[in-house]
This record gives C-alpha cells, sequence and structure tokens, in this order.
C-alpha cells in the first residue's frame, strides 16, 4: 500500500480543487501541495501537505495556460489518522515522533530515516493499526498542513 488513506476522521471531511501543474501525475493516496506558482503537485520531503488527492490524473503538459483542469484532493485536517507505510521498520519508542515523506506519486512512504523528535510532516501516531505484527504500517497525523505555516518545537 503507497500513499496515505485516511482511516479516522474526527471532523468534517472537506474536499477542494487546484489547478495542476504542468504534466503532473496525482495517484489517491499522494500528499499534495503547492508549487511555487500556486500550482498544484505531489508533495516532497520538506514542504507542507495541503491535503491528500482522491483522485488519479495526470496534467497535460499545458494544463497551466491552456486546460486548466483541476486535481481534487481532501483538505489537510491534523487530526484525521491516514493508514501508511513506513520505508523502514520502526519500534515503539518511534510513536509520537515526527517524519517526512519518501518516493514519488504512486510509492509515497513515510521515510524511516527521517524519524525525528521535533519536526517532521507527519507524526507517527499508531504503529501495526490492523494488528498484523506489521514493523513499517502506521496511522500518522499530518503536522505541517499548509494551512498552519509555522513548525513544531
Amino acid at each position: 500500500m503507497f500513499g496515505l488513506h485516511l482511516r479516522v476522521c474526527f471532523g468534517m471531511q472537506s474536499l477542494d480543487g487546484a489547478i495542476m501543474a504542468n504534466s503532473e501525475q496525482f495517484t489517491i493516496g499522494d500528499p499534495v501541495t503547492f508549487d511555487a506558482d500556486g500550482f498544484l503537485i505531489v508533495a516532497t520531503a520538506g514542504t507542507r501537505v495541503i491535503g491528500v488527492a482522491n483522485q488519479d490524473v495526470t496534467a497535460t503538459s499545458d494544463n497551466e495556460t491552456v486546460a486548466e483542469a483541476k486535481a481534487s484532493y481532501v483538505v489537510a485536517d491534523t487530526k484525521d489518522l491516514y493508514e501508511a507505510d513506513m520505508s523502514a521498520a520502526i519500534t515503539a519508542t518511534n510513536r509520537s515522533q515526527y517524519a517526512d515523506l519518501t518516493g514519488t506519486t504512486g510509492a509515497v512512504q513515510i521515510d524511516q530515516s527521517s524519524v525525528a523528535d521535533n519536526t517532521g510532516q507527519f507524526r507517527i501516531a499508531v504503529l501495526d493499526p490492523r494488528q498484523e505484527s506489521s514493523t513499517t504500517r502506521v496511522l500518522v497525523n499530518i503536522a505541517e498542513p499548509e494551512h498552519l505555516a509555522h513548525t513544531q518545537d
């Protein structure tokens, strides 16, 4: 399983859409953000997360100026829990720590090598949520959403 998949929603789920960057590809579960020009792209390590893609779609090479097609996404909420895979095994000591993402569209994971106490795009909330003895499956909160432009301390 790649990407982020909403498992526990504490508030109202809000959908939005934005014009996709040229040639950008989205897969359901990809965390998304805006580029410097305000177009929707798949989030990368260290970027703020605006939401999670809820459709598979690819923009044309001239989408920003000609087609202006939009991609739909679920707006990030810091209280919601998303099921995701870690890039490598973690232990109980990693619970409540932070981590960034790794990978590209359709293959996004939480980066085990970036786990830290103070800052990261996601906070590890639950280990092995399906109780399958998994050392890589987790539930995470989005810790650095775009609408809260600050870092944790």
